[in-house]
């Protein structure tokens, strides 16, 4: 896996399926600053695409939102302890 993020110069490489249906997606992601990460998923059988941006606004509270091709969104606020 290290060898293919390199190849493809980015960050992380996901593999994983859909909650809705159970398809079988795949990602990659990038950090574009240290409070900035960028998703982009495929679905590996049909047009089941999104983009994802996370950003950390605090140590402690961030900001997620997703788009995919069917124009449906999503965004959300979450909070996070470390102990």
């Amino acid at each position: 896996m290290g060898f293919a993020r390199s190849l493809l110069g980015v960050d992380t490489i996901t593999l994983g399926s859909d909650d809705e249906d159970g398809e079988m997606q795949v990602g990659v992601g990038t950090y574009l600053t240290d409070s900035i990460y960028v998703e982009l998923e495929k679905g590996l059988t049909s047009d089941d695409d999104a983009v994802s941006v996370e950003m950390e606004l605090t140590p402690n509270i961030g900001v997620e939102t997703e788009v995919g091709t069917d124009s449906t969104g999503k965004a959300g606020i979450y909070w996070k302890r470390d102990y």
